[in-house]
Parts: C-alpha cells; sequence; structure tokens
C-alpha cells in the first residue's frame, strides 16, 4: 500500500511500506516524553467528589477522538495534587488501554477545566515535541495504519490489554518535523 503524495518523487521500502525518502520510521518510544497510566483513590467510586478534579477513564473517550465528561467521576483535589502519573497536559494524547472501549484515542487541545486525570485504563502519550508534532503522531496513531498496530498489540487473553511494550511495537512513518505540523493541519 503506497501513500501518495503530489510533491514527493523518490520512495524507499521499509518494513512497514513504501515512504517519501526524507521520511524516517520510528517506534513509538522515539517520539516520546513519557508514557504513563493513572489511578484512582483507594474506594474508587466511594471516593467520588462532586465538587473535585476530572477522572478521564474509557467511557469518557469518543471514538471520534473528542471526550465526554458529562459522567466523568471526580475526585478530592489533595488526591490530584499528589499524583506523580496521570496528570493531563496540554497535546497529551489519551489511549484507552483495556476493557470494552480498548484502542480509543483523544486529543488534548485544551485540558478540560484546567485540571485533569486519568485513571489506570488509560495511558497518557506524551510526545517530545522536539522530535516530533503531537498531533501529527495523535493522526497517525488514529489512522487505519495505527489502530492496527494498536489491534496487534493487543496481549492477554478475551480481557486482553495494551501495555507498555508499545513502546517499541509501534512503528510510525516520520516526515521532517516541519513536514509533520503541515500534515497534521491538513
Amino acid at each position: 500500500s503506497k501513500m501518495k503524495f503530489r510533491w514527493e518523487t523518490k520512495f524507499k521500502e521499509t518494513e512497514i511500506g513504501e515512504i517519501p525518502r526524507d521520511w524516517e520510521i520510528a517506534d513509538l518510544e522515539y517520539c516520546l516524553k513519557s508514557l504513563e497510566s493513572g489511578s484512582r483513590p483507594k474506594g474508587g467510586v466511594l471516593a467520588y467528589n462532586p465538587l473535585g478534579i476530572l477522572s478521564i477513564g474509557g467511557e469518557n473517550i469518543n471514538w471520534d477522538g473528542s471526550l465526554s465528561l458529562e459522567n466523568c467521576l471526580r475526585f478530592d483535589e489533595t488526591f490530584y495534587n499528589n499524583l506523580k502519573k496521570g496528570k493531563i497536559e496540554k497535546d497529551d494524547i489519551l489511549l484507552v488501554k483495556d476493557g470494552a472501549t480498548i484502542g480509543k484515542l483523544a486529543y488534548i487541545k485544551d485540558i478540560p477545566e484546567g485540571k485533569a486525570m486519568v485513571n489506570e485504563h488509560v495511558f497518557i502519550i506524551r510526545i517530545d515535541n522536539l522530535k516530533s508534532d503531537p498531533k501529527y503522531i495523535f493522526y497517525f496513531l488514529f489512522s487505519e495504519n495505527g489502530q492496527q498496530q494498536i489491534e496487534n498489540s493487543i496481549t492477554g487473553s478475551a480481557q486482553g490489554g495494551i501495555n507498555q511494550s508499545i513502546k517499541k511495537q509501534i512503528k510510525i512513518f516520520l516526515p521532517p518535523l516541519s513536514e509533520q505540523s503541515r500534515i497534521a493541519q491538513v
């Protein structure tokens, strides 16, 4: 399956198909600042605080890459403040790592309500923007190619999941950085 781009002439053969000559293939790990998931306070749902900070789970991520936060759980700000991992930042990519909606993705253009976290069923894929454009990586993972690779990385039996090994398993077409931004805008 050749990716055709009008402005590209020379292609090269790679493990995931033919790509323009000045592109690279990198594994996800190369582009990452971090890959982490969150947690919930002891007692889970019982610790719900209607005035607390949003805790985003798989059910809050839509198939089109957006978020639905109406029924989102909220937990104390103290819990949020003490978190070492799982706090959402701008330009993060959220990936549902297990359960019924495994593989769903969302892109964080702006942090909902200014502060939010993920629970233990969601990975935060945080991109090193000196190496890659986060929005480009989101679109790549969202594409048919990316979704296929995510599906192939699901391990375990019926209730399988995605784990840290996706860092190495997922291969990304990496155009030069300026071109990634252009493609992401399109």
